[in-house]
């Protein structure tokens, strides 16, 4: 059913504005041919082809898909005056989009409130996308079994297949008869085919309330371009780190799916991560010598590579990992002898410290001596003179051995690094 026509001018009108001022005077935005508005008690308010032949691009829509569109359209226009919002409007070929919101990224929202199969909502979402057009999908409530008639959001309920996909996506947004939409996140299973379910508000007046990300697809390794709604999926490329594991003493031979060896590597990762970082595992592949995958992390902070596990914002391939982790074999071989210098120049910092206490013991003890000591004689003045010259040779030769140590210790530093 159509909510919209359009002049001759290419001016939209909505069914539910005032039509009478354009009576005769409007047409299908799709095939241009001559539509009326119908606005009775019985079914929902559409305009209708005055011509018996049907309009390709008009199909008939239930009550709740009509509603969704209206109440959207209301909501934004009510509080952003400046927004500019279509609905039915093709923007690529053989597909017409229920609306566009324009922006600085213009966004299609696609609302569903019967039964779809996912393989439709991705084909869609990919023929938008090709045209760099980031999809929002919505769906009724109505679409949980036991919500039908309600339009309360329910605590648990039977989900259809589309929408456990969309939620594993973090992209499964329901709105109710009052045109409110939450995020929905779908939780453990109650029963057999029961799931607990919780919804999240989401403020559609927010500023940036539009996250755009590319979401990653683990089942075929595809991505898709979807709007979070003030989000970002754990799954988008934003978040996306490649990982590799170096694997000791396997007798992996194949891409085979290993379990014991999916449990390992989940391990390893909680050792190597900081706590408090939310990460995911996808799409692992085993070769003989180490494991690759998808690393989707919450946070970006303290991600550090070991000698055996290596995360990366660049994918590399095999022979380059190799090259990585030999490298980290090589500079593990510099350790014992890294650990001996660091002793020495500890040493020779405490012999430095040491002669400065001496100095200052001596200028205390120089102080201290009684006015009577100037009443030596000459010769022992020279005495004394002479042990002070070969203790300043001896220092300044004990000062430049010091100085050659650690002008070493910091040219090793640096060539290990």
């Amino acid at each position: 059913m159509l909510q919209r026509a359009i002049t001759r001018d290419e001016l939209s009108i909505y069914i539910w504005q005032d039509t009478s001022l354009y009576k005769g005077r409007l047409y299908c935005p799709h095939c241009k041919s001559k539509v009326t508005a119908r606005k009775g008690k019985l079914k929902a308010h559409h305009f209708a082809h005055d011509s018996l032949k049907e309009c390709p691009y008009s199909n008939k829509e239930s009550a709740e898909h009509l509603g969704m569109k209206k109440n959207l359209f209301n909501s934004l226009t009510k509080r952003y005056s400046a927004v500019q919002i279509e609905l039915e409007k093709s923007v690529v070929p053989n597909r017409i989009a229920d609306m566009i919101i324009h922006g600085e990224k213009d966004l299609i929202v696609e609302f569903q409130a019967s039964p779809i199969k996912f393989s439709e909502i991705q084909s869609r979402t990919k023929d938008y996308n090709k045209g760099n057009y980031p999809v929002l999908w919505i769906f009724h409530v109505s679409r949980f079994s036991n919500a039908k008639g309600t339009g309360a959001f329910p605590e648990e309920a039977s989900v259809p297949y589309e929408l456990l996909m969309m939620a594993k996506l973090e992209s499964l947004f329901i709105m109710n008869n009052e045109g409110i939409i939450k995020r929905c996140v779908i939780g453990k299973k109650r029963t057999k085919t029961r799931y607990f379910l919780k919804f999240f508000n989401v403020n559609i007046e927010a500023k940036n309330v539009f996250k755009f990300n590319e979401v990653f697809q683990w089942q075929n390794n595809e991505w898709i371009y979807l709007c979070q709604l003030g989000k970002d999926s754990i799954y988008s490329k934003k978040n996306l780190y490649y990982g590799y594991w170096l694997l000791r003493n396997t007798n992996i031979t194949d891409n085979k799916f290993d379990k014991d060896k999916v449990k390992s590597l989940i391990a390893r990762k909680k050792e190597v991560l900081p706590l408090k970082t939310f990460a995911v595992i996808k799409r692992i592949k085993w070769y003989n010598t180490h494991a690759e995958f998808y690393l989707f992390v919450r946070l970006e902070q303290g991600l550090n590579s070991t000698k055996d596990f290596i995360i990366m914002k660049e994918s590399l391939d095999s022979k380059e990992v190799l090259e990585i982790f030999g490298k980290f074999e090589a500079l593990s071989q510099f350790r014992p002898l890294e650990m001996e210098l660091k002793e020495v120049a500890a040493s020779i910092e405490s012999i430095g410290l040491e002669e400065k206490n001496k100095e200052k013991q001596n200028v205390y003890e120089n102080k201290s001596i009684d006015s009577e000591s100037n009443t030596e004689n000459q010769y022992q003045s020279d005495v004394m003179t002479n042990e002070t010259t070969n203790n300043k040779f001896n220092k300044n030769l004990r000062k430049n051995k010091r100085n050659f140590l650690l002008d070493f210790w910091e040219k090793f530093k640096k060539m290990v690094r």
